[in-house]
């Protein structure tokens, strides 16, 4: 007796309970908990605003943003070995950028290139923000 209780037991917390002993055993998932879900409607769903992959402020006393970047450049050539980067420096409306936010972008683009992206895939350019910080530069990826 005790070896068929054992052997039952086994059975059950092994998860091998036959549906015709015990109907109301099932697997659980998720139709346990939402039986009718349904896909949204595509003409309702807005887009995601595009985010950057990494976002680099050139403050006094910035810590060194060499390891993070090339940390992030990797994931994303992981992902998608073909990946293009859009280095970015935002300027005022109607502003032209200053010399420093220009070596900013610089010096971005040439810590990509070292993990190596090939130069073609590698675009420097500026974006018209107004709430931008004084030094920053965007990497954003396409």
């Amino acid at each position: 007796m005790t070896r068929l209780f054992l052997l039952l037991t086994a059975f059950v917390a092994a998860g091998c309970v036959p549906k015709t002993s015990y109907p109301y055993v099932d697997l659980v998932d998720q139709r346990t908990f939402w039986p009718e879900v349904e896909r949204p409607d595509p003409t309702k769903i807005k887009p995601l605003p595009k985010l950057p992959l990494a976002v680099i402020r050139f403050n006094a006393g910035a810590a060194d943003f060499t390891q993070d970047l090339s940390a992030a450049v990797e994931a994303a050539l992981i992902r998608k070995p073909d990946v293009e980067f859009n280095v970015v420096t935002p300027v005022a409306p109607g502003a032209e950028p200053s010399k420093a936010s220009a070596r900013d972008a610089t010096d971005v683009a040439h810590v990509i290139a070292e993990q190596s992206v090939p130069t073609e895939r590698i675009h420097i350019g500026t974006i018209e923000d107004s709430g931008a910080a004084a030094r920053e530069v965007r990497v954003y990826v396409r």
